[in-house]
């Protein structure tokens, strides 16, 4: 009698946990995929001809250099425009990531269609004035604004928001990349840093979707263009060459290490007697000029990554653009427009890469081995500068369509990491999120706060387990009280109606988490 009971409570619960968690967490998770894929798609498909545009009238004025004085004001004019947008949506400024994983994260708050519209115009005014700046960034924060209007729309429950805008920035980056499974791992890895059931399902629906409805829009004008689809015959590095692996690991490492000291030092740099307005038509001017001296410079790095692989390069010219692309980017992502970093990111490790294998070359190592090393260059600086590793090596695979000695990849992207880990410098990324909440509450310190609240039947904390719940940011489960009796706290405890819960939290705004708080186990 007792195991039937046991059984007929497991049925219960798991039917509960069919129609009260999965089947609403797919349905809101696939439509959100359905919007982002045609809205980042068609995004992606303007950022390339503007894109393609700019570079043509590049060429064009350093062909025709009596152009030039109009190049400059056209500049200036773009200039203008994209100071104006940032003045009426501040939320378009830079590249929207740090942002998005605030908003993520819960410890920003945003309006979504404002941010989806000035992103999106800014966006487009950087690409037509050529600058170091890519679209997955933005296509990221794209992605979630776009999500979260999905859930405006069909009037979710708040709980869910997280989840569904969460699965909307892993499907924006899946489908600026193509790489489906890069994006999951972006958001467990990057957003979250954490790992799920449900988070996963959440993610892989969207994403599934995103990239579903892409390839079916993008079929309309003959597909999109890979990032690397020259890079068909990487060859694997052999194990005696493993020193030089480790050479250019070092290389990476350092690199990137360099280069996220300067991102952020660079903020501290500051023209307080010139207005914003200025300073932004100061950088587009830097950038057109730089561009007409040196065209591969134009745009995110798409070109460049391009021309290195293919081999069309001299050291010279790559130590020159190297240099060039770290003060455009610098220059570029301060100036406050619109703008992604991954991209420009992947082309400094293509420059990096394209280094260690020129030297490698004179040290003995075949040149056969050039490509290989360039893109694992890529993938090490990316890993070593965001600190995500995992989503480097995972995004490197899927955008070559090869796996170029998995062992090799790794133990690139492990040295890189270990060298930026002990430089001591955090994650860009990070420090940037820290500014943006700085800044949203205005230098307030967080207090520590606590409340002991009972699951209501209903509740959406009801029969799910404590990790797969988004709490509050800051926010930790402290006991569990069951039947009188206190209930053992992991991941994988699932909260029951009638369960007293004491939660510990750090917030801006007391009121307001508790509010959330009272509506996940409230009702």
């Amino acid at each position: 009698m007792r195991n039937k009971i046991i059984k007929l409570k497991d049925k219960n619960f798991s039917i509960n946990y069919l129609l009260k968690v999965l089947v609403p967490l797919l349905a809101y998770s696939g439509l959100a995929g359905i919007a982002v894929g045609l809205v980042v798609t068609l995004f992606k498909r303007g950022a390339e001809f503007l894109s393609q545009y700019a570079l043509i009238a590049y060429i064009f004025v350093k062909e025709n250099p009596v152009w030039i004085p109009v190049f400059l004001v056209a500049l200036i004019v773009l200039a203008l425009l994209m100071s104006i947008l940032l003045k009426k949506v501040p939320e378009a400024r830079g590249s929207g990531i740090p942002r998005t994983l605030g908003i993520l994260k819960g410890k920003l708050h945003f309006k979504w269609f404002k941010m989806f519209i000035g992103s999106l115009i800014g966006s487009y005014i950087s690409f037509l004035s050529g600058l170091s700046l890519g679209v997955e960034g933005p296509s990221v924060q794209l992605g979630s604004s776009a999500a979260t209007g999905i859930s405006d729309i069909t009037n979710s429950r708040y709980a869910w928001r997280r989840y569904i805008s969460t699965s909307g920035a892993c499907a924006g980056f899946a489908v600026a990349f193509q790489a489906p499974i890069a994006g999951i791992i972006f958001g467990l890895e990057e957003v979250h840093k954490k790992f799920s059931p449900l988070l996963i399902i959440s993610g892989a629906t969207s994403v599934m979707f995103a990239s579903l409805v892409s390839e079916a829009v993008a079929s309309l004008w003959g597909g999109t263009s890979s990032l690397l689809s020259m890079a068909t015959n990487l060859l694997s590095i052999p194990f005696n060459l493993s020193w030089a692996l480790a050479i250019v690991g070092l290389a990476c490492g350092l690199f990137a290490t360099l280069f996220n000291f300067l991102l952020l030092k660079a903020d501290k740099i500051k023209f307080k007697k010139l207005p914003q307005w200025s300073r932004i038509v100061i950088v587009f001017l830097v950038s057109g000029v730089i561009g007409l001296l040196f065209i591969d410079s134009v745009g995110s790095g798409r070109t460049i990554i391009t021309s290195v692989l293919e081999m069309n390069m001299v050291w010279q010219t790559i130590l020159i653009l190297l240099f060039a692309k770290f003060v455009l980017l610098i220059m570029n992502f301060h100036s406050g427009a619109t703008g992604g970093l991954f991209i420009p990111m992947l082309s400094l490790g293509a420059l990096v890469g394209a280094l260690c294998a020129e030297l490698l070359t004179h040290m003995g190592v075949d040149p056969m081995y050039y490509q290989t090393i360039v893109v694992m260059s890529m993938a090490a600086f990316m890993g070593a500068s965001i600190r995500a590793p995992l989503t480097a090596m995972v995004l490197i695979i899927e955008i070559t369509g090869t796996v170029p000695g998995l062992l090799s990849l790794s133990v690139e992207i492990f040295v890189a990491y270990i060298i930026a880990e002990f430089c001591m410098r955090r994650p860009f990324y990070d420090v940037l999120l820290e500014r943006e909440i700085d800044k949203q509450t205005n230098g307030n310190i967080d207090k520590s706060s606590s409340t002991i609240l009972t699951v209501a039947k209903g509740a959406f904390v009801e029969d799910k387990a404590l990790r797969d719940i988004f709490w509050p940011s800051d926010a930790k489960v402290r006991s569990i009280i069951r039947q009188d009796e206190e209930a053992e706290i992991n991941g994988r405890t699932v909260l029951l109606a009638g369960d007293t819960v004491r939660i510990n939290f750090k917030s801006y705004d007391i009121d307001k988490t508790e509010k959330e708080l009272r509506e996940l186990i409230c009702g």
